[in-house]
């Protein structure tokens, strides 16, 4: 009887530490389990959500903005910096895009017939008086035939003294800097898409994109003091042709 006792003891022993492992064992296997993913547990994959897909999109777009932005204006860069025969008629093209083919005369036009107000000119224009072209000025018309000489696609103007530059007609400046051939110039767009040229300036006295009118000075020339005159060139162009100067500058001369 005693053994019996000892063998149900040792039983009761085993049985006790076998629920104990079996415990131990699922606690473990419990906690492992919580540690899994949605995608581990279950057995799908889990999206993110639409707050953080649009997030990114976002920044991708942002990032290829950015990215356009530079090649745009490498290329830009790299046709000004560049000589080659080649990239001449890109880098002319760039150049025309940037300035010729943008008709801002004619919309300022349209705004001052609608709007009675210049809203390129930045304040810089002064009204037409008809006391602010005097001697002292030089208006394209009404110009004496003997002081007018053709030259290539333009004509020559010749300038015995100080005088002030008058516009052929209201327009916008599209270039005021110096070209290798009319050393200062100014060309201004017209309304109806024809641009004058004025070269051989002193100086110049409006700024690129400026709305100017007839009666607004837009340039100085000085005489040459080694020959006591200058040149003032001057042309007109519609689209690559260019017209005959001196119907505009001889127009009002037999008035």
């Amino acid at each position: 009887m005693l053994k019996g006792l000892v063998k149900m003891k040792r039983n009761l022993d085993q049985i006790r530490n076998n629920i104990s492992r079996r415990k131990q064992l699922n606690a473990k296997k419990s906690h492992s389990f919580s540690l899994l993913d949605d995608e581990e547990r279950y057995g799908h994959t889990s999206f993110p959500s639409s707050t953080d897909t649009k997030e990114v999109n976002r920044k991708q777009v942002r990032v290829h903005k950015l990215f356009l932005a530079v090649i745009l204006f490498l290329t830009v860069l790299i046709l000004e910096q560049t000589s080659y025969a080649l990239l001449e008629k890109p880098k002319s093209f760039v150049q025309d895009a940037l300035t010729e083919d943008l008709p801002f005369a004619t919309v300022q036009a349209w705004y001052d017939d609608h709007f009675a107000t210049s809203f390129l000119s930045f304040g810089r224009d002064k009204p037409y008086t008809e006391a602010s072209q005097s001697d002292g000025t030089i208006p394209v018309s009404g110009i004496d035939q003997e002081d007018v000489k053709t030259f290539n696609e333009g004509v020559y103007i010749k300038v015995n003294e100080q005088k002030q530059v008058f516009p052929l007609e209201r327009g916008t400046v599209i270039f005021a800097g110096t070209k290798p051939e009319t050393g200062q110039t100014i060309i201004l767009q017209h309304a109806d898409g024809q641009k004058s040229v004025y070269g051989h300036l002193e100086s110049i006295d409006v700024f690129h994109y400026q709305f100017v009118d007839e009666g607004n000075p837009i340039a100085t020339v000085n005489p040459d003091e080694s020959v006591g005159f200058t040149n003032m060139f001057f042309s007109v162009q519609d689209g690559e042709q260019f017209l005959d100067p001196f119907t505009i500058i001889l127009g009002d001369s037999d008035e």
